[in-house]
């Protein structure tokens, strides 16, 4: 046996072995432990991988996708993985640095990105100079490119574990995913003519695919609270785009919004572009009732 083809063997045993350890036993069989990052693609998978894999949450309710302080529990689930489901580097890289050599897909890659220039345009003002050019990894408010994402986990999940629907499952949300966003949009006439002020760069796609026109940010540059400068332009932009509404993320500061409201005198609406990874256990459908959840959300805020 040469060094190489030994090197090979030994590698495929240790992943057998790290598969047979890490995976769940269910009825006698052993399920390949998925984490997944951000709820609505955890809501995704979960559907496409059916009863075949154990698909697990691995950003805890309530807590953003940008900069969260994964716990000693959080390390522990990522270590147990067979397979770490993310968006990319920039978004969800705390699971990569504490997960080591724990296989993994990022799936933005795989659903055609637009740049934070095209989906957010204007809207990012100073921040176009830094984040322009970077890809949106917020694709999530996209059913069309939800579709594409769950495709490419479907052909992580089959090499993962032969032998499964789950091919079949991804390529029948793709296709239902069309429609999801036929039916969506209908239901979003509602906000043709009006704009909104948003958190953060957070709902680039849904504008581009729905008519919600953005036409400013409260971050100025992620993570960064706006000062007097920035929020003055706010309140200017808000009153030459009247009528406009601030749509206001539950998982960020809620001080930025409230003097923006008192100072332009708009109105502000809580909203969550993230949904949950919780709620009823009937996978199926799931990520449709957060798709037009949200949408039901911003049609209300306009109302």
């Amino acid at each position: 046996m040469t060094g190489a083809f030994a090197f090979l063997v030994l590698g495929m045993l240790g992943s057998g072995s790290k598969l047979h350890a890490a995976a769940t036993a269910r009825g006698g069989e052993l399920r390949p432990k998925v984490v997944v990052s951000v709820p609505p693609l955890f809501l995704t998978v979960r559907e496409i991988a059916g009863n075949d894999f154990d698909v697990i949450a691995g950003l805890p309710a309530g807590r953003s996708e940008h900069g969260h302080e994964p716990s000693a529990k959080d390390v522990k689930l990522l270590k147990s993985a067979n397979l770490l489901v993310f968006v990319d580097e920039a978004t969800d890289g705390w699971m990569l640095k504490l997960a080591g050599s724990i296989p993994r897909i990022g799936v933005l890659p795989a659903v055609k990105p637009m740049t934070y220039a095209d989906t957010t345009g204007e809207a990012l003002g100073v921040a176009t100079r830094s984040l322009g050019s970077k890809l949106d990894p917020h694709f999530w408010t996209d059913p069309v490119r939800m579709g594409l994402a769950a495709m490419a986990v479907a052909s992580r999940l089959h090499a993962l574990k032969p032998g499964t629907a789950v091919e079949r499952r991804a390529s029948e949300f793709n296709a239902r995913m069309q429609e999801l966003s036929v039916k969506g949009k209908q239901k979003a006439t509602s906000w043709q003519g009006k704009t909104a002020i948003l958190s953060h760069a957070s709902l680039g796609y849904m504008s581009s695919w729905t008519g919600l026109k953005v036409v400013g940010l409260l971050e100025p540059v992620p993570h960064v609270e706006p000062g007097p400068r920035h929020l003055r332009k706010l309140v200017a932009v808000a009153k030459t785009n009247a009528p406009c509404h601030v749509l206001a993320e539950e998982q960020l500061d809620r001080k930025t919004a409230g003097v923006l409201s008192a100072e332009a005198g708009i109105k502000v609406s809580r909203i969550n572009p993230l949904g949950s990874s919780g709620g009823s256990s009937d996978v199926s459908g799931a990520y449709d009732r957060y798709l037009l959840g949200l949408v039901d959300e911003i049609s209300g805020a306009f109302k």
